[in-house]
Formats: structure tokens, C-alpha cells, sequence
């Protein structure tokens, strides 16, 4: 999606997306070590499990966004 943005500076977008996402990588992974030693293991990956059936919706919302922005 970021290859698709009509942009003069395709790098500078990338490079901001990266970053991104690594900074939102490493606080997950903080955010999820932290889980585990409060709830234990089994009760983490239950929760997280919950948490990526969540975001399943979301992922029909982008599609429709690109269709949208593809036939303007």
C-alpha cells in the first residue's frame, strides 16, 4: 500500500513506515512480555489469539478503501 501512494518522495514514505513499524513492533513485544509474567503464557496467548480475531474486520474496511481509491 505505501508503493501505491502517489508521493514525489516514495523513499521518505517508506523509510517512515519502517519505522513505524519497528517502533510499534518493539512496544507490542514489551506489551506482550509484560502480559505473560502478569497472566502467565497460556492465559497471553489467549488473550492475543482474542486480539488478532478482532482486527480480521478491519482488514475488509482496507480493501474496500484501495477498490475505492482504484476506480476514482
Amino acid at each position: 500500500m505505501i508503493h501505491d501512494l502517489n508521493s514525489d518522495r516514495p523513499s521518505f514514505a517508506n523509510g517512515l513506515y519502517m519505522t513505524l513499524n519497528f517502533a510499534a513492533s518493539s512496544i507490542v513485544a514489551l506489551l506482550v512480555g509484560v502480559s505473560s509474567d502478569r497472566y502467565g503464557f497460556i492465559k497471553n496467548h489467549q488473550i492475543t489469539a482474542a486480539l488478532s480475531l478482532c482486527a480480521i474486520p478491519l482488514t475488509f474496511f482496507i480493501k474496500d478503501q484501495l477498490q475505492k481509491r482504484n476506480s476514482q
